[in-house]
Order: structure tokens, then C-alpha cells, then sequence
């Protein structure tokens, strides 16, 4: 997952194109897009959330281009083109298979007016919702240069090397401590919350993270 999302974004943000990354919960798609923004700070990595509409997702990306996330949203758009344009940024939109057709239309448009990248992150339905139900909405994404599918970690065969650039992404010195974590899980959720927890119980303890540390967070 953190090589094929740091491909397609590295594609989208280098080449101004647009990225579709898609795979099911718990691959590591949102941990693998934050080391990506983290190591990119000039990354406007917007988070959707359940029932936002255009003007909901334009107004994060104003507040986030130094503006107030406030107006009308075709005011807000205008806006935003005129600091994006020709600055080969990336917009990077994660849950983007929560936004209404009219949200994704919308991000197409500020990419056609703009040049910069953009990297959409969701869930397979994505591209269905992209095509539409009978293909009627080709000119979206016709514009699609990339399609990234991130598979199942416990199906993948790389599964430990991900693991390890994950653990050591958040853990640099963890050393070999990265192969318990991968003995213990192969989703990438249930792998971010087990750092989390070890981390947690290293502190308390102040020590740090061993393998009976990990045992103790699981």
C-alpha cells in the first residue's frame, strides 16, 4: 500500500495529473497518504466525512490555501483558482467516495482551471461513482491518468516489507520489533492502533518498545 500510494501521488503531484487510489477499509490507503503529506508539506490533503456536499469540501480546501472557508461557493472556487493556479501543488482527497457526484465534478473543474495535481482516496466504489451507473459521466473520468487498486495486506506479497515501512515510518529506531507487529496483524488499521497502544505503554513505563511491550498492547 505505502509504495503504490507514494507512486501514484509521487505521478499526480510531479506529472499535474489526476490519481484514483482505491482499496477496501483497513489495506493502510490513509496511514500510507499521511507519510505521503508528512513527507510533503505542500500537500493540501483534505479528510471528507459522511454527507458533505461541494461546497462543504471547497470550503476546507479555501481555509486550507490561507482563506476563511467562508461565501458563496462560486466565489470560494474562484478564489481558490486564482492561489492554485500554476503552482503544481497536489490536492490530495481522502474518503473521496463519500462526495456527491457535483463534489467530484467540481474537483475536476478546479484541476482543468488550476494544473495542479490531484489524488482522489476511497473505497472500489469511487470509480463507480465517477463512471456513473451507465457510464454517463465520461468526462470525469476520462481524466483519470492513474487508477491505483491497493489490495488485501494478508492477500499481498509484500505484506511484511509494507508492514515494516509502516512501523518504522511512525517507530525509526524500532529495529526488528516491526516483525512482531506483522506476526500479529495484517491490517493496517488494526496495525496503526497497535503502535499507537505500544507507544502508549512504552511511555508509561518509560522504556522502550520490546516485543513483550507489544504482547501487552495486543
Amino acid at each position: 500500500a505505502v509504495n503504490k500510494v507514494n507512486k501514484a501521488c509521487r505521478i499526480a503531484h510531479i506529472e499535474s495529473k489526476i490519481v484514483v487510489i482505491t482499496g477496501d477499509a483497513g489495506v493502510g490507503k490513509t496511514v500510507a497518504v499521511k507519510k505521503y503529506v508528512q513527507e510533503n508539506p505542500d500537500v493540501i490533503h483534505i479528510e471528507v466525512i459522511p454527507y458533505y456536499t461541494a461546497k462543504d469540501v471547497m470550503s476546507d480546501i479555501h481555509r486550507a490555501v490561507g482563506y476563511n472557508g467562508e461565501g458563496r461557493l462560486v466565489d470560494m472556487f474562484k478564489h481558490v483558482c486564482e492561489k492554485l493556479k500554476d503552482t503544481n501543488r497536489l490536492l490530495l482527497v481522502d474518503e473521496a467516495e463519500l462526495l456527491p457526484y457535483r463534489g467530484l465534478e467540481m474537483l475536476r473543474r478546479l484541476y482543468d482551471l488550476t494544473g495542479i495535481g490531484l489524488a482522489l482516496v476511497g473505497m472500489p466504489k469511487l470509480i463507480r461513482n465517477m463512471k456513473g451507473k451507465g457510464g454517463e459521466y465520461k468526462q470525469l473520468y476520462s481524466r483519470v491518468a492513474v487508477h491505483a487498486e491497493i489490495p488485501s495486506l494478508k492477500n499481498y506479497e509484500t505484506a511484511d516489507s509494507d508492514i515494516e515501512i509502516l512501523v518504522k515510518s511512525v517507530l525509526p529506531n524500532s529495529n526488528g520489533t516491526w516483525k512482531k507487529f506483522a506476526n500479529i496483524t495484517r491490517n493496517a488499521r488494526t496495525l496503526e492502533n497497535l503502535i499507537d497502544q505500544s507507544i502508549r505503554i512504552a511511555d508509561k513505563n518509560n522504556c522502550e518498545i520490546t516485543d513483550e511491550i507489544i504482547d501487552r498492547a495486543k
